[in-house]
């Protein structure tokens, strides 16, 4: 058995205010030791806060911060110590931090331990307060939060203690003297050695009252008192310690079995007869003496079948019924000539019925051959694996060594259909194949020999117990090859082989020093399979999986290394455009590129009509009116031209003088015109439309007279429907302010510098403005 949590320990909070949406979620890792944190807010351009504090306030609060800076995420861990700017803590214990904005949202998620080694951490463990905040950037930092920031109303319990309780089943077993065996089970959360006793508890399937026991830890096994043969029982255990106890494992039902009755021990029968010395021809009496006792027997009854040794066929004769012990020899005169068996059997209180014995008798000298048969009823005891242990009767009218096998009959109560098997006489078991657990049968037996076979024992009765299911098992997986693909900064792909066991997973974990860290489950299929898990960048990991049905698992596979490459200091480039249309037998396909490092733009156009020129245009406004507008063609002589012009209205655009277009190439194969440039992001040419932020692309091709353009028409003229943002870098303002000199030393505290102004400053400044950055 197992104890499972759906969900983890966590909480909520969702607050708005002045139009701003802040929401978080956190939730503890007991197993992990960790915290998880996510938040998100309508604030995609500001900044995210989080805090715990031991009070409702700023003051001595462990916070972290993420924002985006130049669409990289910053997460910092900060501490205030006073109301102002939270000051950033150089050893921050944050892992799997991450900032998107997407869709007009700012998310933060970060990992924070329970337990921080740094002392300027506030452990998440017992009751604290939690802060929330979101406000502007600056400067690119943190700038004052306003109203946007909130407090939990009270404390919040973020203990990451684990829970204390066997982790598995005690496993019971019940022996056929009702003595309970424990087997401890493993323990979650806590040493084995901080237990001082088990306390076992069981009661009868039905039954609403437990009854209890405890024994010492060191102890193995407890006799349970008052267990009823064939009663149905179930029991549990938990751990007991000073301190504090375990839960309770979950109950295991077991049932007594019906314990085989002590075989009878019946006199040797003896033969009365009417005369002195001689056999009496046709009547005699019969003297039955049984010392036998059963402590459970309130009296006895025998019943007495004539017997016919060749056809081995019985016919009732008499029934004697109420017989108490102190008369249990009785004579039965008058008895004819033949052959007589006689069963015995105990009556309980409730009048069950047990047979306790047998014996044949001869009364005078009937006219068979003399038979041969056991004289008492075999005694017939079965274990939990079905072995039937006979005990050999006694022989009446011949001797034992004359016989050279027993012939064992079996077949289920119910059926008429017997099953035979032979053993030798010299032995005492005999394994009774097909049984089935909880299964009723009956059995009898009868001597062999080589001249005659004896008659059969009366039939006796007997349940098989239901034996405990024993537990399954799964062998080590292994991994495929290749075992690991697709590695990245921060996840790698695993290959997880097929499985025939339906309803399992796969446990992933990272070995460190021995001790495996939980990394992911994944379903397992019968199929080998790719599955993404999320890593660390610039680490390296030993991975190993284990395969896992339930609460059965297998053993760890080998392990594989896995290094993860550190995270690109180098923001990706934004996703290219691209534009094509086709209008009156002429195709134009645009595609421009932005380079963020460069500050530029490639753009790279082709059209059908080769003899022709193609353009491009930027505007702030839909249409052609004072949009900037690049023309490539081959002149008469062909050269290629690449122009920078203007247009002021729905007419000829002008030639610009001031020219930034680089990199112009044009070209003129195979009946196509490709035209390519390079345009900054930043013009510093008055006459040039900034190509960042929300821009309207128009295009055209047309034909050239007099190595210049004429007018493109109708119907060879085009505009993008909506506006396109050119996700340039933002510009870096110049400015003629000299930069200042300043001198700087260790300041009088911990983690401080000091900083010397100048006496005046620039020409038209009314502040400084100070900024750092960490440089390792």
């Amino acid at each position: 058995s197992g104890l499972y949590q759906v969900g983890l320990p966590g909480g909520s909070f969702t607050q708005t205010q002045s139009g701003t949406t802040l929401s978080a979620r956190w939730t503890v890792n007991p197993s992990m030791q960790t915290v998880d944190v996510t938040m998100t807010t309508n604030n995609e351009n500001g900044y995210l806060g989080f805090g715990i504090s031991e009070t409702a306030d700023m003051t001595d609060a462990d916070i972290i911060t993420g924002f985006l800076d130049s669409a990289q995420g910053r997460i910092q861990d900060r501490f205030a110590n006073m109301n102002g700017r939270p000051r950033v803590d150089d050893d921050s214990q944050v892992t799997n931090g991450r900032v998107v904005r997407d869709n007009g949202v700012l998310q933060l998620s970060f990992t924070i331990p329970c337990s921080s080694t740094d002392s300027q951490d506030i452990p998440y463990e017992g009751q604290n307060y939690l802060l929330f905040a979101t406000g502007p950037l600056s400067n690119g930092d943190i700038s004052y939060h306003r109203t946007t920031r909130w407090t939990t109303p009270t404390a919040m319990d973020l203990t990451c203690q684990e829970p204390v309780t066997p982790n598995t089943l005690a496993s019971v077993s019940v022996s056929d003297g009702n003595v309970v065996t424990i087997i401890p089970p493993g323990l979650f959360g806590a040493e084995p050695q901080s237990f001082t006793l088990w306390e076992i508890q069981w009661r009868p399937v039905g039954s609403t009252d437990w009854q209890t026991a405890t024994i010492p830890t060191s102890s193995s096994s407890y006799t349970l008192p008052g267990q009823q043969q064939g009663g149905t029982y179930e029991t549990r255990v938990r751990a007991v310690s000073p301190s504090d106890n375990s839960v309770y494992s979950w109950p295991v039902q077991y049932r007594v079995p019906n314990l085989a009755p002590t075989a009878a021990t019946l006199s040797t029968p003896t033969v009365s007869t009417t005369g002195a010395g001689t056999i009496a021809p046709t009547t005699g009496v019969l003297n039955i003496g049984v010392p036998f006792e059963d402590a459970n027997a309130v009296n006895y009854e025998v019943i007495i079948q004539r017997y016919d040794p060749d056809s081995q066929d019985t016919v009732d004769y008499r029934n004697i019924s109420g017989l108490q012990f102190s008369n249990f020899t009785f004579n039965i005169p008058d008895v004819p000539e033949g052959f007589y068996r006689s069963i015995t059997f105990s009556v309980s209180q409730s009048g069950d019925r047990q047979p306790t014995g047998s014996g044949l008798y001869q009364v005078g000298t009937p006219e068979y051959s003399q038979p041969v048969t056991p004289d008492t009823l075999p005694s017939v005891s079965v274990s939990d694996d079905n072995v039937v242990t006979i005990r050999p009767p006694s022989l009446f009218g011949a001797e034992p060594q004359s016989f050279t096998s027993w012939e064992i009959q079996w077949r289920p109560v119910g059926s008429t259909d017997w099953q035979t098997a032979t053993i030798p006489t010299s032995s005492s078991s005999y394994t009774l194949p097909g049984q089935q657990q909880g299964g009723t049968y009956k059995t009898r037996v009868r001597a062999v020999s080589p001249s005659g076979n004896s008659a059969y024992s009366w039939p006796l009765q007997y349940r098989l117990p239901n034996l405990a299911t024993p537990p399954p098992s799964l062998p080590q997986p292994a991994w495929p090859s290749p075992a690991v693909t697709n590695v990245q900064s921060q996840s790698a792909e695993l290959r997880l082989p097929a499985t025939t066991v339906t309803g399992s997973v796969y446990d992933v974990f990272n070995i460190v020093d021995q001790v495996p860290q939980f990394v992911g489950s994944f379903p397992a299929t019968s199929s080998v399979t790719s599955r993404r898990v999320p890593l660390i960048p610039g680490r390296t990991y030993q991975l190993a999986f284990r395969h896992r049905r339930g609460q059965v698992t297998s053993t760890f596979s080998d392990t594989r290394t896995v290094t993860t490459p550190p995270l690109s200091t180098t923001p990706p480039l934004p996703s290219p455009g691209e534009f094509r249309t086709t209008g009156d037998g002429a195709q134009l396909t645009a595609r421009w590129q932005v380079n963020p490092a460069s500050r530029t733009v490639d753009v790279t156009l082709s059209s059908s009509l080769s003899n022709g020129y193609v353009a491009f245009g930027v505007s702030e406004t839909p249409g052609m009116p004072n949009s900037d507008i690049i023309v490539g063609f081959v002149d008469s002589n062909g050269n290629g031209q690449v122009q920078d012009r203007y247009a002021d209205g729905r007419s000829l655009p002008s030639l610009d003088q001031s020219s930034q277009v680089t990199n112009g190439i044009v070209s003129r194969q195979n009946g196509v015109l490709s035209v390519s440039f390079t345009l900054p992001c930043h013009s510093t040419d008055s006459r040039d439309v900034p190509l960042a932020g929300q821009r309207h692309l128009i295009f055209a091709t047309g034909a050239v007279n007099d190595n210049d353009i004429t007018y493109h028409g109708f119907t060879q003229r085009w505009q993008i429907p909506s506006a396109v943002s050119i996700q340039c870098p933002v510009s870096e303002p110049t400015t003629s302010a000299p930069i200042p000199q300043l001198p700087f030393r260790a300041g009088p505290g911990q983690g401080q510098i000091r900083i010397g102004l100048p006496r005046t400053s620039p020409s038209g400044s009314s502040n400084w403005i100070i900024t750092s950055r960490r440089l390792n």
